[in-house]
């Protein structure tokens, strides 16, 4: 944060160098928001202040790589994973599993796609968001393809 800065212990500030700081901090394209403060040390000296910078962090703005980088991180942050297996008289084992993306469609939005194998063979795609106010309080769709394997056996 402070290399970000561009400033060192002892460094004499210019008039113009607080916004010269919150201009190389915002340059960094790492913060929502950048605010710097001077505050004087003591009440009777003016000759030494020390500095109070005041960021809001960009969520995956710790990635190197640049923005497509950021871009990912958050992704997969945002994104869950859940085993699916199974096992059914008659059907036999079931494996696969579920992928959600969380907040993808706004706040309280999610997409998920189950995907399965064997006994039970599925693939599909369901969207959900819901919404804290007004007559409607959850809107989903889905679109599924789903195939159950029967055995017949004979003697």
């Amino acid at each position: 944060m402070v290399a970000l800065a561009g400033v060192v212990l002892g460094d004499r500030l210019d008039p113009d160098g607080l916004e010269a700081i919150a201009g190389r901090l915002r340059a960094s394209d790492r913060f929502d928001a950048v605010e710097v403060r001077k505050r004087y040390t003591s009440l009777s000296r003016t000759d030494e202040v020390a500095l109070i910078l005041v960021v809001e962090e960009r969520p995956a703005a710790s990635v190197t790589g640049g923005r497509m980088a950021r871009v990912l991180t958050t992704a997969l942050r945002q994104t869950m994973f859940v085993p699916i297996l199974d096992y059914t008289e008659g059907n036999g084992f079931t494996g696969g599993g579920r992928f959600t993306v969380v907040d993808v469609l706004g706040e309280r939005g999610t997409v998920s796609v189950p995907l399965s194998v064997g006994g039970t063979r599925q693939a599909a795609v369901e969207m959900e968001k819901r919404f804290d106010q007004g007559l409607v309080t959850r809107c989903a769709a889905a679109c599924r393809r789903r195939a159950s394997r029967t055995r017949i056996s004979g003697r």
